[in-house]
Order: structure tokens, then sequence, then C-alpha cells
């Protein structure tokens, strides 16, 4: 019959987890030590080596052990390879709401994220003044001057909103070029 500990792990973490508990029984009996004897501490060192090794990990602070998800595309056994620096700046960038505080990107590519961002902000504007500006088109065709200066008005608010991003966007590659050329002499 299962013990405690053994039924535990296997209920967290599927049946990988309670083979990895398994190799971690033989490894602690290859080195002389009885599983039922060994402290819980003890117990976790073989246990953790065997979790990690079976593709788990155990977030700070948590006492469970949670399956990493590999990117799609992976085969069992496959190692991802190491992030280049135009991968990192496109995985922050196209996401707005993921934080770059904390991470290991350097200042030069915070930077990028940010004019990556930026550059979809004036699209987005871009996108909003042709709208207003075919509606103004639109409402001229039907002789409505009311509705043509409400969409003028409104086509000239995304227009300014887009050149203000667009003057934004271009200070940051400034910065970004003098930040190379800095680093490289």
């Amino acid at each position: 019959m299962k013990d405690f500990f053994e039924l535990r792990e296997h209920i967290k973490g599927g049946s990988d987890s309670y083979y990895a508990l398994q190799k971690a029984k033989e490894k602690a009996k290859k080195d002389g030590k009885v599983w039922d004897k060994m402290g819980q501490d003890e117990r976790d060192r073989y246990s953790d080596r065997e979790m990690k090794a079976a593709g788990y990990e155990k977030k700070p602070g948590n006492s469970q052990w949670t399956k990493v998800q590999k990117p799609r595309g992976f085969r069992s056994g496959d190692k991802p390879g190491p992030e280049r620096p135009g991968d990192r700046v496109k995985r922050y960038g196209d996401n707005a709401h993921k934080s770059t505080a904390g991470t290991n990107l350097s200042d030069i590519e915070k930077l990028q994220v940010q004019v990556k961002r930026l550059e979809a902000d004036r699209d987005r504007f871009d996108e909003k003044a042709m709208k207003a500006q075919e509606k103004m088109h639109d409402a001229d065709e039907r002789g409505d001057d009311e509705a043509r200066e409400k969409y003028q008005d409104e086509d000239e608010y995304w227009y300014e909103k887009s050149q203000s991003v667009d003057n934004k966007i271009d200070d940051l590659k400034d910065k970004i070029k003098d930040m190379k050329a800095k680093a490289k002499g």
C-alpha cells in the first residue's frame, strides 16, 4: 500500500511525479538510506532532484510542484535553445500587459519593447483617423456639413495623437542608436 506521501505526490503531479518519487526512493536506497527512517528534509532533497528532472518546478514560497509547460513544437526530451534578443523584444512588445520589470532584458531591449508598443499605438491611432476620414467623406457626399465637421475634428484628433506618438518613437530610436554607439566605442 502506498504511504500518504506517495499518494499525495501522485495526486498533485500525475503519474510522472509518482515515478520521480520512486526514483528518489531508489537513489536513497543506493546511498544506503532507509526512506521511512529519513527526515522530511532529507526526503525532500532526493525527491526535489527527481521532480526537477521529470520537468517540474516549485515556485518560491510554494509547496506544490507544477509541470513546466514546454513551448509548442517541442517534443519530449527537447531542450529549448537560448532565446535570441529579438525574440524577447517581440514577446514583450506584442503583449502590452506583460511587464519587463525584473527581466533579463538589457536597457536597449527595454527601449525597443517601448518602441514596439508605441508603434502598435500609432497604428491604432492611424486606423481611427482613416475611419474618421471615411466618415467625413461620406458625410460630405450626403451634404451633411455638421457631421463632416465632427468627423474632420475626430480625424485631426487621431492624427495629432499619431504624430505625438511618432515623435516619441523617433526620440526612443535616437536614444537606442546613441546607446548602441556608446556600447561599441
